[in-house]
């Protein structure tokens, strides 16, 4: 399913290419799914370790914001429950930060630090020949000569343009 992001200058430095996948949206998961493994949640814990963001990841962000941590270890614009895929990509490294405090202050391991897995090179179709004819050669390049001037045809239902009359002076010159 394609996902749909509102471009009203937001800034989407962390994703590179829309639907790509991200590095901090990656730490992100990873922070998230090492909290609910030594909390016990099993929504933070299933989460899908692959670098998207999309409505899981962004409901277990906010999970994670509301349930467990304190009013006093996050700011309360990232507290509201509320956070769309939009803010989660772009707070994605201090909202990672604030998980990985929690993380350390109830003494859970840290999380191992993963990396997007590399893009596979697809095989070319065919091998490049081993020889490949030269090119004839081109004709002498042939001198610019630019179109004719082209003559303005006269509108044929339009009324004659007419100057529009001087105005007169308001005083006499001498």
């Amino acid at each position: 399913m394609p996902m749909i992001f509102a471009m009203n200058g937001a800034d989407f430095g962390y994703l590179g290419e829309l639907g790509a996948a991200s590095q901090a949206i990656l730490d992100l998961q990873t922070a998230l799914a090492t909290l609910g493994k030594g909390i016990g949640d099993t929504s933070l814990s299933k989460l899908a370790l692959d670098g998207l963001i999309g409505p899981k990841t962004t409901a277990a962000a906010n999970r994670a914001l509301t349930v467990h941590l304190g009013s006093g270890q996050a700011p309360a614009n990232l507290r509201t429950g509320s956070l769309s895929q939009a803010v989660v990509v772009s707070q994605a490294p201090q909202i990672t930060q604030l998980i990985l405090a929690e993380i350390a202050r109830r003494g859970f391991g840290a999380p191992t630090k993963k990396a997007l897995p590399k893009k596979k090179k697809v095989a070319a179709a065919k091998a490049a020949p081993a020889y490949e004819e030269p090119e004839p050669a081109a004709a002498a390049p042939t001198r610019y000569t630019p179109p004719a001037p082209r003559s303005r045809a006269p509108c044929t239902g339009c009324p004659p343009y007419r100057r529009p009359p001087r105005a007169p002076t308001p005083w006499p010159r001498s």
